[in-house]
């Protein structure tokens, strides 16, 4: 999926890895957040971090950063829709 650049793909193949078969890890997290980010599935982003906060504390801290990160674009975004959208 990575060499194809296929996030839609990646990010299905990592849920399923992540919310069914339990396999948590930083990485897979990190992974499937940028690829939600990618694919702009920013409310999936938001579930994501509330399920790793409670299921696997040790993953939601080294990917704590990249959760605030994505929380204060969309904050952004939200009170300055106008700027964001001239910039694609």
């Amino acid at each position: 999926c990575l060499e194809d650049e296929n996030w839609k793909g990646l990010s299905i193949h990592l849920h399923n890895k992540i919310y069914t078969q339990k396999h948590i890890s930083a990485r897979n997290v990190q992974l499937l957040c940028d690829s939600l980010m990618l694919t702009g599935e920013i409310p999936a982003i938001n579930e994501l971090c509330e399920f790793i906060k409670t299921e696997k504390p040790a993953a939601y801290q080294k990917n704590l950063l990249r959760f605030a990160s994505i929380y204060v674009l969309q904050t952004r975004t939200r009170r300055f829709p106008r700027k964001i959208s001239s910039i694609k």
